[in-house]
């Protein structure tokens, strides 16, 4: 404590990034330029409904498959077979947006 008797308030270590309600952080697989993706994980959001730790599981194994199967483009020209491309969010964080569908 310090001499006014007041605890003196000490920053995180770990920084927090805002985040979209209804994304979810997940580490990017390649670890390219940032160490984390945002990603739209399912289901209806009320407002400050959390996401679940099986949420974000599941948004981090639709990443990984994405990437595994060459459907996710990092340059964001999308070419054949890729359907989802990162792109930066207002701050400058990459985000997974679907661009088009693809039948196989």
């Amino acid at each position: 404590m310090s001499e006014s008797g007041k605890q003196r308030k000490t920053k995180s270590r770990r920084a927090r990034k805002a985040v979209e309600p209804g994304r979810a952080l997940v580490p990017d697989p390649a670890g390219a330029k940032a160490p984390h993706i945002s990603v739209q994980v399912s289901g209806k959001r009320g407002k400050g409904k959390q996401i679940t730790p099986a949420e974000k599981d599941e948004a981090t194994t639709t990443l990984r498959a994405l990437e595994n199967n060459a459907q996710l483009s990092r340059s964001g020209k999308l070419e054949g077979g890729q359907t989802h491309s990162l792109e930066s969010d207002g701050s400058g964080n990459p985000r997974l947006v679907r661009k088009r569908f693809s039948a196989l």
